[in-house]
């Protein structure tokens, strides 16, 4: 049986942005393959480790016929840093996450749905009309590794707890008006920074120290 060619099912439209990155859905691409490849499942095996204890995923996509099935594809889970997560850290909810961007990962891999998105390519335009998206919830989950804001968020606001609290409160103000933050979210300018800009004030923390 021959593999699902899918280049060209999706548009960049089908794609959503979160700060500097595009990513995919999972459930988008679970519904592209469904539409376009019917009977090809995903499929998770075995929970794998490293020597440094770092784990990784391995999935493959299955036909339900039993007459296909891909090879066995890779996938290292990793936090949003995008550093390797140890055994230790390894929670049901980091497996499950990289369960679904692996899946992704892997259509893009052996049926080329999305391969657009990691090569950097035009996305050709569709002579049909594009079918309606996807519901897009909060467990949404990308291609790309997609920081979570919350942790983020606790990471700098660890930092901050470790300063001079003397300090503190004008060094997120000077930020806030630096990043021209207009108003506070939840009385916090914290919470009403994006990624980028949390991540720079935990550089400017950790270079400080």
């Amino acid at each position: 049986m021959d593999l699902p060619y899918l280049k060209g099912a999706l548009t960049k439209d089908d794609l959503r942005r979160k700060d500097k990155f595009d990513y995919l859905p999972w459930a988008k691409c679970l519904q592209i393959v469904n539409d376009k490849a019917p009977g090809w499942m995903p499929e998770r095996g075995e929970i794998c480790h490293a020597a440094d204890t770092s784990v990784w995923i391995q999935v493959r996509w299955v036909h339900v016929s039993g007459e296909g099935k891909t090879p066995w594809f890779d996938y290292a889970l990793r936090d949003f840093r995008n550093k390797a997560v140890l055994a230790d850290k390894a929670t049901a909810k980091a497996i499950c996450d990289a369960t679904r961007r692996a899946y992704c990962a892997s259509a893009a891999a052996f049926f080329s749905l999305n391969y657009e998105t990691y090569v950097n390519e035009e996305f050709e335009p569709q002579d049909e009309p594009v079918e309606p998206r996807a519901s897009v919830t909060a467990n949404s989950i990308d291609v790309n590794v997609e920081p979570p804001i919350e942790e983020v968020q606790g990471v700098l606001m660890e930092l901050l707890a470790q300063a001079d609290q003397e300090k503190v409160a004008n060094y997120i103000n000077s930020r806030a008006a630096v990043f021209q933050l207009k108003e506070k979210v939840q009385g916090s300018w914290i919470a009403a920074m994006s990624i980028d800009q949390l991540q720079i004030c935990i550089d400017e923390l950790r270079a400080a120290k």
